[in-house]
């Protein structure tokens, strides 16, 4: 083994020689580009044009409530919070099925009646 993953003072296995703390610089920045989302032609959806997306999923985009402004729940003060809608997009860790919803087929919107009969 290498110095670095051995104890200072001693030189003998240190508790950060598990498998867990190997990498951890590259595995932590690969964690971070699969956050981001992809945007329009494969770029990132963080850094923007020069950049390619690293995992190549395509966005997906869903709507979901949140909090307006600060998420921590002691800043909250529920009568003067307003619920926003905000989107959210697949990314490396996260990906549903494409169309996200059955109403998005074209042969399913076409087929529901407007009013009953």
């Amino acid at each position: 083994m290498s110095r670095g993953f051995l104890d200072v003072e001693s030189e003998t296995f240190s508790v950060y020689n598990c498998l867990n703390y190997r990498n951890s610089t590259v595995r932590n920045n690969l964690n971070i580009w699969n956050k981001h989302h992809s945007i329009w032609g494969g770029y990132d959806g963080v850094y923007g044009s020069p950049t390619a997306s690293y995992h190549k999923v395509q966005r997906n985009s869903g709507l979901r409530k949140e909090w307006e402004g600060s998420n921590s729940v002691s800043d909250r003060v529920l009568h003067e919070q307003n619920v926003i809608t905000s989107s959210y997009y697949d990314n490396g860790f996260v990906s549903h099925n494409i169309p996200l919803s059955e109403r998005s087929y074209s042969w399913v919107t076409a087929s529901v009646l407007e009013y009953i009969i």
